[in-house]
């Protein structure tokens, strides 16, 4: 997700001669400024190439923020330029909630004192699903605060594996055994494929391939062949994906060989 101000609505929203600068305008997408203003370099110089986003004077407005459209899957990255009109310290919360008017939790806070553009960038990988993100200023005193250039990514596709058991607890002696193991897909994960893998003792590990039986419940397609009353049998499961940066292979559990 990409924000330049470059399609914003109505822009420039203050061209120098139309009191009052700032003001609240829905943006294109689901964006939306409050207690800003959208100009151009007639006004303030943007980052590139020709409009930016300038949020209020703390000490005139103590509602001024970005917020960005519901992100529907994940939120790993946060990066955007920031510059003060000039060299006064500003400071600045990072904030996500469920909901577009709240309420918010603070994720992560940051000062700014100069008046040259310089990139921020803020990881969250923050797996939970639609949210909305928002910078909002929180102290300064005569200073107005560009923004320009945002950048909202997806968290690496990963996936959350728990809970590889025998499908029927506990295992008896003499009777052939299923394996299952709960797979969460966190992100955008695609392409996903489990596999439990058994031995006893020292021997090579013996794969069996797994099916989603219902919700994120695998259970493998094969047994483990019945044994003798007190056997150990080792076992884990292992799940492939395709996705965005994706964390794969994921073992369950993580200390698991391979």
């Amino acid at each position: 997700l990409f924000q330049g101000f470059e399609s914003w609505p109505n822009t420039p929203t203050y061209d120098g001669f139309i009191p009052p600068p700032t003001a609240d305008w829905p943006g294109d997408g689901g964006w939306y400024l409050s207690d800003g203003m959208i100009v151009d370099e007639n006004v303030l110089p943007p980052y590139s190439p020709i409009y930016s986003c300038w949020l209020n004077q703390y000490s005139l407005g103590t509602n001024s923020f970005l917020r960005s459209p519901r992100q529907t899957y994940s939120i790993g990255k946060l990066s955007f330029y920031i510059a003060n009109d000039t060299a006064v310290p500003a400071s600045f919360a990072i904030q996500l909630s469920p909901d577009a008017s709240g309420p918010w939790s603070t994720r992560a806070s940051f000062t700014h004192s100069s008046d040259t553009w310089t990139l921020k960038t803020f990881t969250f990988n923050e797996y939970t699903t639609g949210l909305y993100v928002r910078i909002i200023k929180t102290a300064c005193n005569d200073v107005y605060s560009g923004i320009d250039n945002v950048r909202i990514t997806n968290a690496p596709a990963r996936v959350r594996a728990t809970d590889a058991t025998p499908w029927t607890e506990p295992a008896i002696a003499g009777k052939a055994m299923y394996l299952g193991c709960t797979i969460e897909k966190l992100g955008l994960v695609s392409s996903l494929t489990a596999t439990s893998y058994w031995r006893i003792g020292a021997s090579p590990w013996t794969p069996m391939t797994m099916g989603l039986v219902s919700g994120n419940r695998y259970k493998s397609l094969t047994t483990i062949p019945a044994q003798l009353a007190g056997t150990t049998i080792q076992y884990y499961v292992r799940a492939k994906f395709s996705g965005n940066s994706a964390i794969s292979p994921t073992n369950e559990p993580p200390t698991a060989p391979g």
